[in-house]
């Protein structure tokens, strides 16, 4: 256990869920944004309470059972027998509701920066069910990846069941990531299940051999198959018809060499996958003059894929 008088910080990295073809099960961890922790001692109570949120904390409440950051710790501290008063101070980066993981984020966090604190009591491996129990309460049909993904870096291909339940994927080197959203709006995620009922049986098992031949891409570092797979992905060509651009900026990247454009999740975050910094630099300010044309208020991030997942910083 750490000195009373310390504390510890963590850097939490965003997720893109549904990462190409592989909503529901696949999800890779993105460096840029990235939430920060910072959980000290305090002896004034018991167990863990959230002290301060910043950044993006509009509908973020420091109830414990409304913050997924301090009821995973909770969770954990329970599971521990262990009353230590603890506070967090959270620092939101990753916005709410765009397909970045947001509360997935703030649960590994929570319980991470807790067990550093303790002196790591368990492993990285022991923590996941924690972070997972914390997200489904807010989102029931959550995807595992989201959170193991952050928890471990990388691509994660999750089963969602206690069986074996996931792998993470090997990535060819060099690839790099470009994730922009709207600023200022407010945000409608649809819901999954009946959103799905739109696509035919057809529709769907297209998109499952494209999950396949995806895979079957990153082991092969089989680009042109990847870039095939994400140009077929119909899902999230539907998804994409609701953010401006999106059509346009779709066609001018993919002929600047990029592997592919796809939504973060059910969106409206979307991102661009390149096969290196040079064509990602150039994909990035393609989209950036798009958008200010438009004159729509963005935010962008150009960063490589997070292969460690949240750690101390």
């Amino acid at each position: 256990m750490r000195d009373k008088n310390t504390g510890i910080k963590v850097f939490i990295p965003c997720s893109i869920s549904g990462f190409s073809v592989g909503k529901t099960c696949i999800s890779v961890a993105s460096s840029l944004p990235g939430d920060e922790i910072i959980a000290r001692f305090d002896q004034r109570h018991n167990g863990v309470l959230a002290k301060n949120i910043t950044g993006y904390k509009s509908g973020l409440s420091a109830d414990s059972s409304h913050n997924s950051a301090v009821l995973a710790a909770n969770m954990f501290c329970t599971y521990l027998n262990t009353n230590e008063g603890i506070v967090l101070d959270i620092h939101k980066k990753i916005p709410l509701g765009v397909g970045l993981s947001s509360c997935a984020a703030s649960a590994v966090g929570g319980v991470f920066a807790v067990n550093e604190l303790l002196g790591r009591p368990l492993e990285r491996y022991d923590l996941a069910d924690f972070a997972i129990q914390a997200v489904r309460k807010f989102i029931p049909s959550t995807d595992d990846s989201q959170v193991l993904s952050i928890l471990y870096g990388g691509a994660i291909l999750s089963r969602n069941t206690t069986s074996e339940p996931f792998q993470k994927l090997y990535l060819p080197k060099g690839l790099f990531l470009s994730i922009f959203y709207q600023e200022h709006v407010e945000y409608h995620t649809p819901d999954f299940p009946s959103w799905l009922n739109h696509f035919s049986n057809e529709t769907l098992l297209k998109y499952a051999q494209n999950m396949g031949g995806f895979i079957s891409a990153l082991y092969t570092s089989n680009l042109d198959l990847m870039k095939d797979c994400f140009s077929l992905n119909e899902l999230d060509q539907s998804l994409g018809t609701s953010i401006p651009c999106y059509s346009e900026i779709k066609s001018e990247v993919e002929a600047h060499g990029v592997i592919g454009l796809g939504i973060a999740g059910l969106g409206p975050a979307f991102f661009v996958l390149s096969p290196n910094s040079l064509i990602a630099e150039k994909s990035t300010q393609l989209i950036e003059k798009c958008f200010r044309e438009k004159r729509i208020p963005f935010r962008g991030f150009q960063t490589k894929i997070d292969m460690n997942g949240v750690s101390v910083c």
